[in-house]
């Protein structure tokens, strides 16, 4: 066994400084110690920052992206699916889920969204799910995974991947779970001070009918090798967003304040195809694909977004011109281009918003 507690019994007795020093090295190397075992034990999904107790996020880099506003999931069953996210991971009652004849509903994270769509073509029809997963943070995460146990046992599938118990036996750290459609989930219990940091960000936690839910931290979106990297260049290029190599991927990031860092990642994937530089691999008509809402840091940035991806010709046809543009808050873009080869890398609907859109759950920043 550990010898602190006898050191810790003799500096209770009035033990000398050469015992206090010692105690206190001995404590160091036992926090040391235990913050490496809990990152190590921690899922491999899981920040490397995060660990669980300290409420610190790391440095966002200068000129990030305002918000990760949302992420959109598709569901085969709307109403199967509003059991998982409105219940499980909300902690709402089963009156709120979606009703008969809905084509959508959305699940509040704080100042984020999970946006769940029905399927085109109704139920039985293809569903796409999330190619990589979502971080969340929620605030009860031992009643999250008895809800999920629970839901599990009433629709015979298959919800909770992992369950993580490193701080104690009876302790829940982290959390895998599945939506009845296999979009991935990893999830941490926010840690203590957060509710408080992100109110005074001014976003509300949810009141409603799914408060348990206080943050998307990342977006994990798998890309065939090479991708990662294209998909950096293309974020930089005409969003203007600080990028980060990350792990075997890129990270793109979001920043609204102190109280709150985001992160879009996009990593290889050695069994999705590799990317042909030399030929357009996405095909402007597919139905499937994935889609994320983002929004800038200025007005100013939302312009020169906007005129970078009109003029390279990426900018969805429906979207109108600037004057249009300006007026809504928000265009689209769903070809994602590298403009390193000028080649489209991948399909993924990037829906680009004015940091003052009616939509956004973030108080209006005050420009000057």
């Amino acid at each position: 066994g550990s010898s602190l507690p006898v050191f810790r019994r003799l500096l209770a007795r009035g033990a000398g400084p050469r015992v206090r020093h010692v105690v206190a090295k001995m404590g160091i190397i036992e926090s040391t110690l235990g913050a490496v075992l809990h990152r190590f034990l921690m899922p491999k999904e899981v920040p490397d920052w995060f660990n669980g107790r300290k409420l610190t996020f790391p440095q966002a880099p200068p000129n990030s992206l305002r918000l990760l506003g949302h992420v959109v999931l598709e569901a085969s069953d709307l109403a199967r699916s509003g059991q998982f996210f409105i219940e499980v991971l909300g902690g709402g009652s089963a009156s709120a889920c979606p009703p008969g004849g809905a084509s959508e509903f959305r699940l509040q994270a704080g100042a984020s969204e999970i946006k769940v769509v029905a399927a085109q073509g109704g139920a039985g029809a293809e569903v796409r799910t999330w190619p990589g997963h979502v971080y969340l943070w929620v605030q009860d995460i031992r009643a999250t995974l008895d809800r999920c146990r629970a839901l599990e046992k009433k629709l015979g599938v298959k919800l909770v991947e992992e369950e993580h118990n490193i701080t104690a036996a009876d302790i829940v750290d982290a959390i895998v779970l599945q939506d009845p459609d296999g979009n991935r989930f990893v999830v941490n219990q926010a840690p203590k001070g957060f509710v408080d940091r992100i109110s005074r960000l001014g976003v509300v936690p949810s009141s409603g009918p799914s408060p348990n839910v206080l943050a998307l931290i990342e977006a994990v979106h798998s890309v065939p090798p090479g991708g990662a990297p294209a998909m950096a260049r293309f974020c930089h290029h005409y969003f203007g967003a600080p990028v980060s190599p990350k792990d075997a991927g890129w990270a793109v990031h979001f920043s609204p304040g102190r109280a709150l860092r985001q992160t879009l990642c996009f990593v290889d994937d050695a069994g999705l195809d590799a990317i042909d530089e030399n030929e357009s691999t996405a095909s402007t008509d597919s139905p499937l694909m994935s889609s994320v809402c983002m929004y800038m840091p200025s007005k100013e940035t939302f312009r020169k977004c906007f005129e970078k991806c009109e003029a390279d010709g990426i900018v969805d046809d429906s979207a109108g011109g600037w004057e249009e543009v300006e007026r809504s808050g928000e265009f689209r873009v769903r070809r994602c281009m590298d403009p390193k080869t000028h080649k489209v890398v991948m399909e993924l609907e990037c829906v680009v918003r004015a940091p003052d859109h009616s939509a956004c759950l973030l108080p209006p920043r005050q420009e000057g």
